[in-house]
This record gives structure tokens, C-alpha cells and sequence, in this order.
């Protein structure tokens, strides 16, 4: 737990998030994955605990001159039925083919704070990069400023946190998901249990896998409650996902609203049935709404598209 070396500073909160006291409970403390075999590869306040590559994106390739892929991309958030805010944020930012979706924890406003500093986090590490970089053994160089973004969300809550006592327990998930259309990868970062599906040829497959601490044996209630979140460590450990990308996939990032109220069935009719992004978002909310989803949710989805003529 943070404990703020100094009284809140309101001046630096919005208008909304202050003078609120704390009145959820805490977020329990995360377990770490002493059994891991392999030790994760830290650099600059990450670490990157695994990477997992498809056969078919093995191999980085280099950057071509025209793409190889386009996208198409929508996104929807809503409070849900049962929360009178909204935790969740959510970045579509086409300039850098740059997706995510965050689930803020921390009692009253907190989790708000927390998913959008997040976020902005993860903006300003692509619109305004820095000339140094993390040193990364194990993380294909392109997606090194995705782990970087995921770096610099954690410092912006831990130092929000350590600035205002009632803070000290925010934290947020985080998926995001990087498409290269000029080398045809796709790098996909995420901690937490927010969630990045795929819809391939009629098969729908969820690319990440939650932590939580069902993964340490626990059951029961307390089976679902985070074992990682960003803001909760100094350092933030992520799992990449390397996927090449091919026409006609349809990507899926969300929060655990979606999934925990509708079924993977359900959601993979909706992507099939709706080919705008925006308005299968807005039907995946709809369906989340109509089943009387008690958590925030969150979709945004990315269709994968031929490139122009030109560039074929």
C-alpha cells in the first residue's frame, strides 16, 4: 500500500476527484509469479513477464513501403446498470494504429483517476516519445514503446497516488493492442483481467489470459480478485501477444464487464453479424445492458481490411 509522503494536493486532481474520502475496500495485495521458470525482463519501471508469438509472426520483418493491412475501428464505454460512474476509459488513437481499453479500481473516483491517467499515459508515450528507450531483451523493438506506455501509466498513478492519501489504493487493468500495418504485426500488451479477443475464420479466441488469482489455485470469491495491476507495483509486469494480422480478423479489446455478462457465443455473433466496428461496439454494450451488466463495459473493435489497390 502507497502512503502519500504529502497532504492531497487537490490543485492537481479534477474538479470531481476531490475532497472524496475512501470507502471501497482495498485492492488485496498482488502475488508474484515466483513459479515461473523464466525471470521477467525489466527496464525503466516494466517488466515483461511472458511473450508469446504465433508461428506465423516469428519472424519481424521490415518495414515495407506500403501496407499490408487497414483498419476500420470503433469503440463504446458505458457505466453499466448497476455503477453510478464510469471506471472505464478507453484511447482509439488512428494516428498510431494504437488501441486500449483500462479498468479502473480504487474506491469513489479512483478508479476514474486511474483509468484515464493510464490512458493519457499511454498517448503521450507514442504523440510525445522520448529519445531514450527500455532495454528489452526479450520484446521485439516495435513493440518496446508499447511496454514503455505501460511503464509510464504505472509512474502516473503510483506518483498521483504518493501525492493524495485517499488515492493510495487506485489502480487500473490494461490491454492494448499496437497494429503495424507496414510490417502486417499487430503487439498486444496487457495486465489485469481486461481482455483482447480475435475472430478468425469463424473461431473465437482470446489472446490473453487473465490474472487473477484463479492462476495461484484460489477459488471460489475470491478466485477473480487482480493479481497484477498497473499503479499497484514500481513495477509493472506485462504479457505481449505477436500475431500477424490477416483480412478479415476482427479484434476485440474489453473490460471484464463485457465478458462477465456476455457469452464468448454471443459476443462472436455480434462480430459477425455487424461488419461496422462502431455499431458491433455499440451492440456488444447493448447486449452487456439488455443482460443487466452490473460492471462497467467496455468494446472496441478493429476490423482488419485490404489495403488500398495501390499498395496490393
Amino acid at each position: 500500500m502507497l502512503a502519500g509522503p504529502s497532504p492531497a494536493n487537490d490543485d492537481e486532481l479534477p474538479p470531481t476527484a476531490r475532497e472524496r474520502p475512501m470507502s471501497e475496500p482495498a485492492i488485496p495485495d498482488l502475488y508474484v509469479d515466483d513459479e515461473d521458470d523464466d525471470e521477467p525482463t525489466m527496464g525503466g519501471g516494466a517488466a515483461v513477464r511472458k511473450v508469446r508469438v504465433e508461428d506465423d509472426a516469428a519472424v519481424d520483418p521490415p518495414s515495407g513501403t506500403h501496407p499490408l493491412f487497414e483498419l476500420s475501428v470503433g469503440g463504446r464505454t458505458d457505466p453499466g446498470t448497476k455503477r453510478p460512474n464510469n471506471e472505464d476509459a478507453m484511447l482509439l488513437l488512428d494516428a498510431e494504429s494504437l488501441y486500449v481499453v483500462a479498468d479502473g479500481m480504487g474506491g469513489h473516483e479512483g478508479g476514474e483517476i486511474a483509468s484515464q491517467l493510464a490512458i493519457d499515459a499511454m498517448a503521450s508515450t507514442f504523440l510525445e516519445p522520448s529519445g531514450a528507450h527500455l532495454l528489452l531483451s526479450n520484446v521485439p523493438p516495435r513493440a518496446v514503446r508499447l511496454v514503455e506506455g505501460f511503464a509510464a501509466a504505472n509512474e502516473a498513478i503510483r506518483s498521483t497516488a504518493a501525492r493524495n492519501t485517499w488515492l493510495s489504493e487506485m489502480g487500473t487493468t490494461l490491454v492494448a493492442a499496437r497494429f503495424c500495418p507496414n510490417e502486417g504485426r499487430a503487439y498486444i500488451g496487457h495486465v489485469g483481467d481486461s481482455r483482447c479477443y480475435r475472430l478468425r475464420e469463424g473461431k473465437l479466441e482470446a489472446l490473453t489470459s487473465d490474472h487473477t488469482l484463479a492462476d495461484y489455485g484460489v477459488t471460489g470469491r475470491e478466485a477473480s480478485r487482480l493479481s497484477r495491476a498497473v499503479g499497484s507495483n514500481g513495477i509493472v509486469e506485462a504479457d505481449l501477444v505477436v500475431v500477424e494480422p490477416r483480412e478479415g480478423d476482427v479484434f476485440l479489446l474489453c473490460s471484464d464487464g463485457l465478458n462477465k455478462s456476455v457469452p464468448d457465443a454471443a459476443i462472436q455473433e455480434v462480430l459477425e453479424a455487424q461488419a461496422d466496428p462502431e455499431r458491433a461496439a455499440s451492440d456488444l454494450i447493448a447486449r452487456a445492458i439488455d443482460n443487466r451488466a452490473r460492471d462497467n463495459v467496455t468494446a472496441v473493435v478493429v476490423r482488419i481490411e485490404a489495403p488500398p489497390l495501390f499498395a496490393r
